[in-house]
């Protein structure tokens, strides 16, 4: 299922594999018992390197109480699988059960987990960058947790265009057509996850979630992150902590090989066959903090710019029909209070789109 090269001196290595094992059906399933949702994503394993998705569609899928209901769960996208309103006995187990491809799988029935709320999450200045952390503590003297988070930021482009192109014309912009302030969100792709095994008690105390270099463009402007806490069992925990070792430390010579990691879902048509994956339930708790670039101390404040921008000192009128097309107007030039000509920079320079974000503020941004 897994390929690996390691550069250097060293000679590539590539993982003895079969075609079977480039197909093999990855699951992620979780029941949130707080807003009572259930998610699964289906897809189809793919080789190192190859980073196009492949989706399972089309697949039939069922959350089961044990001994209890059983209710169907739709494809929402291709791949996802999701139903909202599920309520299900908190003191019985659950798993959820699929066919794909003419094939049946099914899950372990899991116990559904109690999520303690998260204590604090802030954020640290560090020696070059930023650093989120979150701190938690539960009853008994073991937990295992595992935590989400999805990142927004604002950013701003280099230079602000306050002129737009109409009939070939520069015209003031409005409010609405400014090009200059973005908003990027974006899911977490790390695997976090924690235990208090070794601990004299049940508390993690600032485990790191996230690290933002100091020329990040994350803290350019202001930031802000929702953290998202599950309680698991020690089996889940296991699972995720081999995960998070394949996916993170793979590449280095000494660092353990790819190996198959498979999970708590079982193929039912064809014992024999492998299945990738983990479905699990719980309550989660979460919580969302800000901070702005001004909160920052001095020697990490950065605009996380390149230095390649630059403002033209002035564009005449009898020229500035060739701007439009190529260029943006940032400002307009006066003599008294007739306009003479134009300063001028490049799309990348002043619309904060060309950087992968969009002009809508989130109706939760403060």
């Amino acid at each position: 299922m897994w390929l690996l090269a390691v550069g250097g001196c060293v000679e590539p290595y590539q993982a003895n594999i079969n075609s079977s094992e480039l197909n093999t059906l990855v699951v992620d399933g979780f029941y949130n018992t707080t807003d009572g949702t259930v998610t699964v994503n289906l897809s189809r394993s793919r080789p190192i390197g190859d980073k196009t998705p492949r989706p399972e569609t089309g697949a039939t899928m069922f959350i089961e109480e044990e001994g209890g209901k059983s209710i169907k769960i739709f494809e929402a996208a291709a791949g996802v699988y999701s139903a909202v309103g599920i309520k299900l006995a908190p003191d019985k187990r659950c798993r959820i059960r699929m066919v794909a491809r003419s094939r049946e799988y099914y899950s372990d029935f899991v116990t559904i987990q109690p999520t303690p709320v998260i204590d604090t999450v802030m954020w640290k200045p560090l020696t070059d960058g930023v650093g989120v952390v979150v701190s938690t503590h539960g009853p008994g003297t073991t937990g295992y947790y595992r935590w989400t988070y999805e990142e927004t930021w604002r950013y701003r482009s280099y230079f602000q265009s306050y002129w737009i192109f109409k009939n070939h014309v520069p015209v003031y912009r409005t409010q609405d057509e400014q090009i200059w302030e973005c908003y990027t969100t974006l899911p977490s792709t790390k695997i976090a996850v924690a235990s208090t095994t070794q601990l004299a008690e049940n508390r993690i105390n600032e485990y790191e979630l996230v690290f933002i270099p100091k020329d990040s463009r994350k803290i350019s402007s202001r930031y802000s992150i929702l953290v998202r806490q599950m309680a698991i069992t020690p089996e889940a925990y296991e699972y995720w902590k081999q995960l998070q070792k394949t996916t993170e430390n793979l590449g280095g010579l000494f660092d353990p090989l790819p190996g198959q990691i498979t999970g708590n879902i079982h193929g039912k048509t064809n014992p024999g066959e492998v299945v990738v994956g983990y479905f699990s339930a719980s309550g989660v708790t979460q919580q969302r903090i800000f901070f702005d670039f001004n909160d920052l101390p001095q020697y990490l404040k950065s605009s996380g710019f390149d230095g390649n921008c630059q403002e033209s000192d002035m564009q005449p009128l009898t020229l500035v029909y060739t701007l439009e097309g190529a260029y943006n107007i940032t400002s307009a030039i006066y003599a008294g209070e007739t306009i003479v000509g134009y300063h001028y920079s490049t799309f990348g320079c002043t619309d904060c789109r060309l950087e992968g974000g969009t002009l809508t503020k989130p109706l939760w941004w403060k």
